[in-house]
């Protein structure tokens, strides 16, 4: 455990935020709970887990800077609904959730063991407003009402390329509301080129390409923040097959 503090300390530190004691116990408890857990239930790969602080934890918070800019008068959140889709480990929304203590958070999974643990994370955590935990295939629960367009923010760490990612993820967004996703340099702008098509049909304009660590020479990450205009067509998301073909 003084291992894994001395690591989140630092990272705390390098990031610049300033958090209250809770916080900073919530984040040490869940990236100890991920550690116990992290192979038992296959969360993440043990290269992963060697560096699950500085790299995992590390590309959740770099999220709490842009999402702040986005919401000046508002940067708490309060009121706020975010879906994360394909959480895993809970990543990055649990994080977010212990970072934005007023912010709403789903997160959405098709893995009952990783849904398992994070009902374990969320049980031996402090909250204001408790995460929830969603099972299901993305494609198919955005067609359900209670979750269709129904969120202001989204999020998707390492789903799939950004094409596919965006027609899982768009139709869970209120019209106006963002998609923040996570890619490398190098990824994000070929599959951006392959995605312009989609961008239209799913009635989506993209904002910006930030530097996730612009003070780093080493970590080349972006986040690309895409608005959703206006609502989305009843056909998206397609079947599973046809997403992929």
């Amino acid at each position: 455990m003084n291992e894994l503090n001395d690591k989140l300390t630092k990272l705390i530190e390098k990031s610049g935020l300033k958090l209250p004691e809770k916080q900073h116990k919530n984040l040490l408890t869940y990236a100890s709970l991920v550690t116990e857990y992290g192979q038992k239930v296959n969360l993440v790969s043990k290269k992963s887990l060697s560096d699950f602080i500085e790299d995992q934890i590390g590309d959740a918070i770099s999220l709490v800077p842009v999402i702040i800019k986005q919401f000046p008068q508002n940067q708490s959140l309060r009121g706020f609904n975010l879906i994360d889709i394909g959480t895993g480990a809970g990543l990055p929304g649990l994080v977010l959730a212990i970072l934005f203590e007023d912010l709403k958070v789903s997160l959405l999974d098709s893995n009952l063991k990783k849904i398992n643990f994070l009902n374990i994370a969320i049980a031996n955590l402090e909250w204001i407003n408790t995460p929830k935990t969603i099972l299901g295939r993305a494609e198919e629960l955005a067609h359900q009402p209670k979750y269709r367009e129904h969120f202001d923010l989204a999020t998707a760490r390492a789903l799939s390329s950004v094409k596919v990612t965006l027609e899982l993820t768009t139709p869970y967004l209120k019209p106006h509301g963002l998609f923040l996703i996570q890619k490398t340099s190098s990824k994000l702008e070929s599959e951006l080129k392959e995605s312009i098509d989609l961008l239209k049909l799913l009635n989506l304009e993209q904002i910006s390409s930030l530097d996730a660590y612009p003070n780093s020479h080493v970590k080349e990450h972006k986040i690309l923040i895409v608005e959703k205009q206006k609502a989305t067509a009843k056909e998206y998301p397609r079947k599973w097959t046809n997403i992929i073909n």
